[in-house]
């Protein structure tokens, strides 16, 4: 019976130390992992692709418009929803070409 019910607290327990052992085995595991990749150096992007985009560099494209549009729903009607684009500037105070 559990602690809610009247119980002594054990299954409690023993549910609290189950929950710590996998947190812990898959800290260990992970951490082994981590470590492993670091060492082959494969764990970072060369510094080059990481200043172009990874978008740009792994997949070919560009995931944002380039003309600084985003798209917008008409929150006027919702039955008639047309997408809109509105302009933003850049919150960046270099222009970055790709």
């Amino acid at each position: 019976m559990g602690v809610f019910y009247g119980g002594d607290g054990s299954l409690l327990a023993c549910q609290c130390l189950g929950a710590i052992c996998i947190f812990s085995w898959t800290c260990f595991h992970i951490g082994g992992a981590f470590m492993i990749m670091k060492k082959l150096g494969i764990l970072r992007v060369p510094t080059e692709e990481e200043t172009l985009g990874l978008d740009l560099s792994h997949h070919g494209g560009s995931a944002y418009p380039m003309n600084n549009s985003i798209p917008m729903i008409n929150q006027i009607s919702v039955e008639g929803a047309v997408p809109t684009f509105i302009t933003v500037k850049s919150a960046s105070k270099r222009d970055v070409e790709y």
